[in-house]
């Protein structure tokens, strides 16, 4: 997400918990798993500051977070 404070670039991740979802929508049935697994959540919490990093270093922003819920 971009974010734009006082004229400066902000770059945003937002991270939050899935939880189980199973619904049946127009005649079509989604099953979608529970993130539930913290190793993978952290990893990829990793892999989003490392960008909002590199974006940085390339001044694409000028500053950025990664905010997880």
């Amino acid at each position: 997400m971009l974010g734009v404070l006082d004229g400066h670039r902000i770059a945003l991740e937002l991270k939050y918990p899935k939880k189980r979802l199973r619904a049946s929508i127009g005649g079509k049935v989604f099953d979608l798993p529970a993130s539930g697994a913290p190793d993978v959540d952290a990893a990829k919490t990793w892999r989003d500051i490392e960008r909002i990093e590199r974006l940085i270093l390339d001044d694409a922003f000028e500053a950025g977070a990664s905010l997880k819920r």
